[in-house]
C-alpha cells in the first residue's frame, strides 16, 4: 500500500491539470540538454551555409516583429553578404518582382522621395493587401544596406508568391472569380517553383554567391508532404517539401520559437483557407520553460537526437504522423515569447487616395472569400500603425510560469 500510494503521489506531483490541458512538467531532459549549448540563433542559422546551399527559415505569425530582428542580424552580416546574397520570400507576389529588386537597390537622394516609392510598392505588394509591418521595414532596411555595398554584394530580394491580377483590373467579384479560374490550385507548387527557376538562373550565373535564405511560413517551410489539413487533404505537398527533393542533401530547414495551434477556428466566418485558430505554447509550455529557466534567449542546435527533436510536431494538430527532426534540420530559439509583439499598419497606407481602392478591394475579397463585412470608416482602425502582443499572452504565461515554479520548488 505504501509503495502505491508513493507512486500515486510521484505521478500527481508530474502531472497535473492547466486549462483544460494536461501538463508535463518534468522538464529535466530538455534543461540538461540546453546547459550544453552554447551557439546563438545567429551563428547557428548562418553555419548551416558552410554545408547547405539553401536554408529555409520557418517564419513565426506573419505580423511578428522580433523575428525580423534576427533576419536583418543575418543578412547583415558579413558572412550572409559575401557568401549569400540571395533571400526568397512568401510575402510578395512573383508579379512585382521587378519593383522589388529596383526598390532596394535604387539610392533615393531625399528620404520623402524613398517613402513615396516604398508606399506605392507595398500598396501592390499583395492583392487585396499586406498590412503586416515587418515586411515594410524590412524592404526599407534593405534599401539601407544595399546602399553601402558595391554592386557585387548587394542583397537581392526575390518574392515568391502567385501572380496577382493585373492593376486595375479587378473591378467585381466576378472578375475576381474569373481570374482565380485560370489560377493553380497548388500554391506551394507555384511558389517553389518560383523559387527554383530563379534559383537555378543564380546557379548558372557569374555571380560568386550561389545559396540563398528562404522565408516560409509555417508548414510551407516543412521538409515533408503532411496529412490531414483543414479541409482534410492528405499528403499535403509544401514549398519545403519540394525544395528539398530538388536540392538533395543541398538544403536545410529551421523552426523558429513560436506557438502551437489548436484546431478551434477564431473566426468561422471565413472561408477555411482564411481562418485563424487558436494558439498554445509548444509541449503545453515545457520548451518555454526549459529555455526561460536557464535564461537563454538565443540559441541554435540540430533537432537530430534532442529531446525537443523527438517531440510530436504539435505545431500541426491535424495529425501526428511527424516529429520536429521528421520535419526540420534544426531549431532556433529567439527570444520568449513574452518580448515577442505583432504589428500591423503602415505609416500613411491610406493616403493618397489609396483608402478608397482598398476599400474597393477588401469588399471584392470578402464576397469570394467570406469574412466580416468591410465599413470604411473602420479601415484607419485597422491599418494605421499599431503593435500588440500575442491575444492570449497572460495565459501562456501562466502556462509556462507554473511550471519553472514548479520546477523551482
Amino acid at each position: 500500500m505504501n509503495r502505491l500510494l508513493t507512486l500515486l503521489l510521484s505521478f500527481l506531483l508530474t502531472i497535473h491539470i492547466s486549462y483544460g490541458q494536461t501538463v508535463y512538467s518534468d522538464i529535466a531532459d530538455y534543461t540538461a540538454f540546453l546547459e550544453t549549448q552554447n551557439t546563438n540563433a545567429k551563428d547557428y542559422i548562418l553555419n548551416l551555409w558552410n554545408k547547405y546551399d539553401i536554408v529555409v527559415l520557418c517564419e513565426r505569425n506573419h505580423g511578428e516583429m522580433t523575428q525580423y530582428d534576427l533576419i536583418l542580424d543575418i543578412v547583415k552580416s558579413d558572412y550572409f553578404i559575401e557568401n549569400v546574397g540571395n533571400i526568397f520570400t512568401e510575402i510578395g507576389t512573383v508579379s512585382r518582382q521587378k519593383d522589388v529588386l529596383k526598390f532596394i537597390k535604387t539610392t533615393y537622394n531625399e528620404q520623402e522621395t524613398k517613402k513615396k516609392a516604398l508606399l506605392e510598392l507595398y500598396r501592390n505588394i499583395e492583392w487585396p493587401c499586406w498590412e503586416k509591418s515587418n515586411f515594410y521595414f524590412f524592404l526599407d532596411s534593405l534599401n539601407s544596406l544595399n546602399n553601402r555595398l558595391p554592386n557585387d554584394l548587394k542583397i537581392n530580394l526575390f518574392v515568391s508568391d502567385e501572380k496577382d491580377p493585373a492593376q486595375g483590373s479587378i473591378k467585381s467579384s466576378k472578375d475576381l472569380q474569373v481570374f482565380l479560374q485560370n489560377e493553380s490550385d497548388n500554391r506551394d507548387s507555384v511558389m517553389a517553383s518560383n523559387i527554383i527557376q530563379a534559383f537555378d538562373s543564380i546557379r548558372k550565373s557569374n555571380s560568386a554567391r550561389k545559396k540563398c535564405f528562404v522565408i516560409m511560413n509555417y508548414r510551407h517551410a516543412f521538409s515533408k508532404s503532411i496529412d490531414n489539413r483543414i479541409n482534410d487533404y492528405l499528403n499535403i505537398t509544401n514549398v519545403g517539401t519540394i525544395l528539398f527533393n530538388q536540392y538533395l542533401n543541398k538544403t536545410a530547414n529551421v523552426y523558429l520559437n513560436s506557438l502551437a495551434l489548436t484546431k478551434e477556428p477564431i473566426d468561422t466566418t471565413k472561408n477555411k483557407s482564411f481562418r485563424d485558430y487558436a494558439q498554445t505554447p509548444i509541449q503545453n509550455g515545457k520548451w518555454d520553460a526549459s529555455f526561460e529557466l536557464l535564461g537563454k534567449e538565443s540559441i541554435g542546435f540540430d533537432f537530430a537526437n534532442t529531446p525537443f527533436g523527438k517531440d510530436s510536431l504539435d505545431i500541426w494538430p491535424w495529425s501526428n504522423q511527424y516529429t520536429f527532426q521528421d520535419i526540420f534540420t534544426g531549431f532556433a530559439y529567439y527570444l520568449p515569447l513574452k518580448k515577442h509583439y505583432e504589428a500591423s499598419g503602415i505609416p500613411g497606407f491610406l493616403n493618397d487616395g489609396f483608402e478608397n481602392e482598398l476599400f474597393n478591394r477588401l469588399v471584392i475579397f470578402t464576397q469570394v472569400y467570406g469574412g466580416n463585412k468591410i465599413e470604411k470608416d473602420e479601415l484607419k482602425k485597422y491599418f494605421n500603425y499599431s503593435e500588440n502582443k500575442y491575444d492570449r499572452q497572460q495565459f501562456f504565461d501562466e502556462i509556462i510560469d507554473e511550471i519553472i515554479n514548479e520546477r523551482k520548488e
